[in-house]
């Protein structure tokens, strides 16, 4: 999910949207929604350009450092390669161009996890990938809006999944993933995506969450480019299970460009046995680091489950907590279709100036739809959560 610098009051989204298997003549695999009036109602994007059925899902969204173009990207006929979208903001909505293909991949061999940053200096586009014929994370870079992508470099070489990148100011490229099954690792390029470092690794206790059919332990990464007194400090947030059987959520930071990282600390406030996961962590222009995260703490030992907000005013080292969601969902009896209709893989929130703005899934009503909320972060509030679309 990403907001329109330029615009204040546009507001784009997208998200995983299973009718595309049910009903491929009315909605595209990647659903998207936007609005006009910064959150407070949405409309349905309905299909994007180039055939509905080659938009196989798991969408990332960007916008260019003026505020004029926005990004979208996700999977390209079942993985071979991705869509790269530019859309330019009309009185109706937004326009998408026809798709872009970046990192094409022979049939038995696909892409898959795209996410991408921009560089908020440059406009420099970097996209990451796990690529499953060379086993690894790879990296590609645009210096023309998406249109054009230098060949791919490897991040790291090896079983890993989820990878999430961030850049900051000097243009340096953070990179953060999932190595196996019991590690998370952070590596960063200060060569445009030429070549890779390896920063750090910690351990990771795997877990699963009960009553959803996935709850993928993906990490994300956030740099206060601020050029506050925390400027150039790299945010890396996951969530892992304990030795109580429950999972919590944990962040470390680096104050010195990665080159150090301090140890991980839970974040949640509390001390009840429940269920925390898929936190999203960004970085306002006040140097705060926000959090969203999925949560069982009201009501544990069962599937109701509330979006909660963390922030941090003293880079990462102690944080305070809200609950977002105004309404408490249960996922004890959702159905899930085999392989496609879930809870996803992670959730997403962004900061723009000292807003938030936040989406996550939830199946209030049954089914699992898309939530928004916008939040106050320099005053500490949120806005009442609503129905972005169906998935």
């Amino acid at each position: 999910m990403r907001r329109r610098s330029q615009s204040p009051r546009a507001v784009v989204t997208a998200f995983n949207d299973s009718r595309g298997v049910c009903d491929p003549d009315h909605h595209a695999t990647i659903g998207w929604a936007y609005s006009l009036d910064n959150g407070e109602t949405w409309v349905g994007g309905g299909g994007l350009p180039e055939s509905r059925s080659l938009n196989n899902g798991d969408p990332w969204l960007g916008v260019s450092p003026d505020g004029q173009t926005f990004y979208l990207s996700g999977l390209w006929d079942f993985g071979h390669g991705f869509g790269f979208y530019r859309g330019a903001l009309t009185k109706t909505g937004i326009e998408w161009s026809p798709p872009t293909i970046v990192a094409p991949a022979i049939p038995i061999f696909p892409r898959d996890k795209e996410a991408f940053t921009v560089d908020p200096n440059s406009g420099t586009i970097y996209l990451t990938y796990t690529s499953f014929d060379t086993s690894g994370i790879f990296a590609v870079r645009s210096d023309d809006q998406g249109q054009t992508w230098c060949p791919p470099e490897p991040v790291f070489l090896g079983p890993a999944q989820g990878s999430f990148p961030a850049v900051d100011n000097q243009g340096n490229l953070f990179v953060a993933y999932r190595v196996g099954l019991n590690s998370l690792s952070v590596s960063v390029s200060s060569d445009g995506a030429a070549s890779f470092q390896p920063l750090v690794s910690f351990p990771l206790q795997m877990t699963s969450v009960s009553y959803v059919d996935r709850s993928s332990q993906f990490p994300q990464i956030a740099v206060d480019n601020s050029r506050g007194d925390h400027d150039g400090w790299v945010y890396l947030v996951w969530h892992g299970g304990t030795e109580t059987g429950d999972s919590r959520i944990y962040i470390s930071h680096s104050e010195d460009g990665g080159s150090t990282w301090l140890a991980p600390f839970q974040i949640n406030s509390d001390a009840t046995i429940a269920y925390r996961w898929w936190p999203s962590v960004s970085v306002d222009s006040n140097g705060s680091a926000n959090l969203i995260s999925l949560d069982r703490r009201n009501h544990p030992g069962t599937g109701l489950t509330d979006c909660f907000f963390a922030q941090s005013t003293d880079g990462g080292n102690s944080f305070t907590e809200i609950q977002v969601t105004d309404v408490t969902s249960s996922w004890e009896g959702i159905r899930h279709d085999p392989g496609f209709t879930y809870a996803g893989d992670y959730i997403r929130a962004v900061s723009q100036a000292t807003s938030v703005y936040a989406v996550w899934t939830d199946p209030r009503n049954g089914d699992p739809d898309i939530y928004f909320s916008r939040l106050d972060a320099g005053g500490f509030a949120a806005a009442k959560s609503s129905l972005v679309g169906a998935r």
